[in-house]
């Protein structure tokens, strides 16, 4: 019984602390090419299947939280939220059988699928939630050094061990700020694919630090030195997180800042301290704007090339996924399909870059699911929604109402396995506090 018990505590702790690290390792596209595909002689992303490092990680703590489980020999409440995923994962699944490529399909689903695995570890397991947030923290902090850094040296040096790829500015299909002398200036990536997911994933981390600060205990008589640093932090994450020069990004920032001035109407005790974070992010964004104004300017105008590309590119893409969609509005086109399907109407081949899956995750989840599998989809985050009101968790349903926004610019969260795993990750969380 003694080694039982033994047993049972180390599992139970190689559990925890695996999750601590799977959180601070989650941005990491370390990854084996199982197949890479090629497209005009460029490597193209939407038709390769890779087994990431997270994704070994992620099985091995299935493995043992599964054994954990199975020991305890408790009685699995299933929650409500898991009939409506495992409803989801089987229309994921049905999508691979109209899929023009089974295998990019199968892999699509493969993601889904570790998705939900990840979504389940991070809802279900027993840890301290402020070591995990601590943990995420770390993480983006690392990041926000990397983006800095390849902003500074408007460079970034490929690295094997991190997965990250060689930016250059001055090559094609890198994403950069323009200015009007064609000076190019690299947007901050990070360690991941794009400036965007990079932006959004500082931007959670900002969100769940500002969260831990309004959560601490004693938080009115913490000291001045402890409270320099914690807004030093802050600052440098917010700082890093403008160099990503993301729209989306910053117009749900904006939101966000509106939100925290109504969340200091309704909580006095916490006032005096989200006055503080507020006039933090807006010192920030005045020196960072007197120091770099001309790239947010150029960022933000409408008439520049790379912006009337920009919105060419997004508007052509709307067009053919309405038209993908009203030629496969019930069966879809089969999950991870949709760049393959714009393959296959081209007579000429254009370049790998040229291929994007439309910048709109309702348009890219209906053309490939089917309107049954978007609704499911869409539901999933209605009852969460519900249930964040209902549980008077407002700051977990701006969460929510922000992911929705963000699907209305971009794919990612839905086209790209680090995008899936993001997702499953926040969802997991909301829901962890839902049943709290």
């Amino acid at each position: 019984m003694k080694v039982f018990r033994k047993l049972q505590y180390n599992l139970d702790s190689v559990l925890e602390y695996g999750i601590y690290l799977l959180v601070f390792l989650l941005p990491l596209q370390t990854r084996l090419f199982l197949k890479q595909a090629y497209l005009g002689g460029a490597f193209w992303e939407y038709g390769t299947i890779s087994l990431y490092l997270v994704d070994i990680f992620l099985i091995g703590l299935l493995v043992i939280s599964t054994i954990v489980i199975v020991r305890k020999k408790e009685p699995i409440k299933i929650k409500k939220i898991w009939y409506l995923l495992a409803f989801f994962e089987f229309l994921v699944f049905v999508s691979i059988f109209f899929a023009d490529s089974k295998s990019l399909a199968l892999y699509g689903y493969i993601k889904i699928l570790l998705g939900l695995f990840l979504f389940f570890i991070i809802s279900e397991s027993n840890y301290s939630h402020r070591k995990m947030t601590l943990s995420f923290l770390s993480g983006v902090f690392l990041q926000s050094i990397i983006g800095i850094l390849q902003f500074f040296k408007n460079y970034s040096l490929p690295s094997k061990y991190l997965g990250m790829a060689t930016h250059d500015p001055n090559v094609l299909g890198t994403f950069v700020v323009e200015l009007e002398d064609k000076t190019r200036i690299l947007r901050a990536y990070g360690g991941l694919d794009h400036p965007n997911m990079y932006a959004i994933f500082i931007f959670l981390g900002i969100f769940m630090f500002v969260k831990y600060l309004l959560e601490l205990k004693h938080r009115n008589s913490i000291s001045f030195r402890r409270q320099s640093v914690y807004f030093l932090i802050l600052s440098f994450l917010y700082f890093s997180f403008l160099f990503s020069f993301s729209r989306a990004a910053f117009l749900i920032f904006i939101i966000y800042i509106l939100f925290l001035i109504y969340w200091s109407i309704r909580d006095r005790n916490r006032r005096e301290l989200i006055f503080k974070i507020i006039l933090t992010f807006f010192t920030i964004s005045i020196i960072s704007f007197s120091l770099y104004g001309n790239l947010y300017l150029q960022r933000f105008n409408s008439s520049s090339r790379l912006e009337n590309i920009s919105n060419t590119e997004r508007l052509n893409q709307t067009n053919e996924a309405i038209n993908i969609i009203k030629e496969n509005l019930f069966s879809g086109i089969g999950i991870n399909n949709y760049t393959s399907q714009l393959k296959l109407f081209d007579i000429e081949e254009r370049e790998a870059w040229n291929y994007q899956p439309v910048h709109n995750v309702y348009l890219l989840s209906l053309a490939e699911l089917g309107l049954l599998g978007f609704i499911t989809f869409l539901t999933i985050f209605a009852f969460l929604l519900y249930k964040c009101f209902k549980n008077k968790l407002f700051f977990d349903f701006f969460l929510i109402i922000s992911i929705l926004m963000l699907f209305l610019f971009d794919h990612w969260l839905w086209s790209l396995h680090f995008g899936i795993m993001f997702l499953f990750f926040i969802l997991a969380l909301i829901q962890r506090k839902i049943s709290a």
